[in-house]
């Protein structure tokens, strides 16, 4: 990823922080499943490492269970966000603004857990996905698990098209088939 794109990605995030926060509430499934796989797998109290977390839902959750938890963010805005809720909710995270291909260098120790869901999405170059997910597991104790994701190649399409529903077939077109 070029410096502009990743720029272009941080100040992006750095405007949208109030609305990365609530889409989680749009997309409650995604969330409620993803916080059903953390339970099963991530103990009260197991160090845990989200990188990429956005303004921290994931981490507070896992702060509010008891975990020790370290939020990496590349938007400085969602960091001071993500800091702020955890202030309000009386739970302690730390949180740093960095860049997940670098993380091994920007977060001293090792985690129970590491977490990488979001830079995945915007990591386009296939040697930046394979940075950051090198940096994550040099981060995991050994036997800790990472967890990842990504959205296929589709949804930017899938998104539009849910978005602006007239698009997706339209009269006069057809009337040329």
């Amino acid at each position: 990823m070029t410096k502009d794109n990743i720029e272009v990605v941080r100040e992006h995030y750095n405007k949208e922080v109030a609305s990365e926060w609530e889409r989680l509430l749009f997309h409650p499934v995604e969330y409620a499943i993803t916080c059903r796989y953390l339970d099963r797998y991530i103990e009260p109290g197991a160090r845990t490492l989200d990188i990429g977390g956005g303004p921290g839902r994931y981490s507070l959750y896992l702060a509010e269970k008891g975990c020790d938890v370290t939020l990496l963010d590349l938007s400085e805005a969602n960091i001071a966000f993500a800091a702020e809720r955890a202030a309000e909710r009386g739970v302690s995270i730390n949180a740093i603004a960095g860049d997940a291909r670098v993380a091994d260098s920007l977060v001293s120790g090792l985690f129970d857990h590491v977490l990488l869901m979001g830079p995945l999405y915007h990591l386009l170059d296939e040697t930046d996905r394979i940075k950051a997910v090198i940096a994550a597991i040099k981060m995991l104790k050994k036997g800790g698990l990472l967890f990842s994701a990504f959205i296929s190649s589709y949804a930017g399409v899938w998104d539009f098209l849910s978005r602006v529903p007239e698009n997706i077939l339209d009269p006069e077109q057809d009337k040329g088939l």
